[in-house]
């Protein structure tokens, strides 16, 4: 029996999209964790301090104890959205294989997305006070398709330059017909 589950496990990882065989997978920087965590925390305290405002403490007020549970409600979130902020940052990565880049996100809903080189329009470094604060970078790329832009965080400065420099160089040999 265990040889079968064996089995079954290694044709899984054999399966999976993309396999590691068409090149190695990239993880974002740790430390993007504390950014993650930190944005998530500040968003929290503006609702609760929307919640706490004079004209919102007498709404409170009128709810009677339905306010508790809506703070707890809240505070709930809060701190599902801090333990989410460390699964969500170890979820994302990208790949650079012949003719895409390929990008993962998410660990409860996946999304991967393959970017063919020739399609690349646009690949942009941004740098909010956060990210300049760890030394990190984000970088966003815009591609024919309409409407469509990803962005990709925690990537180191240095790193995020010669990313840049390479997919540029990649797109701009392989140009599909626009």
């Amino acid at each position: 029996m265990s040889d079968t589950v064996t089995n079954l496990a290694a044709n899984n990882r054999r399966n999976s999209w993309p396999a590691a065989d068409q090149g190695q997978w990239h993880r974002i920087a740790p430390s993007y964790m504390l950014i993650d965590l930190a944005t998530n925390l500040i968003f929290a305290g503006v609702v609760l301090a929307i919640m706490f405002a004079p004209s919102t403490n007498e709404l409170l007020h009128n709810l009677g104890p339905w306010s508790f549970y809506l703070l707890g409600g809240l505070a709930g979130i809060a701190v599902l959205s801090g333990i989410f902020s460390f699964w969500r940052t170890r979820s994302m990565g990208y790949m650079l294989r012949a003719d895409d880049f390929v990008f993962t996100r998410g660990f409860i809903f996946k999304r991967i997305i393959a970017i063919p080189y020739g399609r690349l329009q646009l690949v942009d470094i941004e740098r909010g006070p956060l990210l300049r604060a760890f030394g990190l970078s984000q970088l966003k790329f815009v591609t024919a398709a309409v409407g469509l832009s990803i962005k990709l965080p925690g990537i180191r400065e240095a790193e995020a330059e010669r990313l840049r420099d390479t997919l540029i160089e990649m797109a701009e040999t392989r140009r599909s017909g626009m």
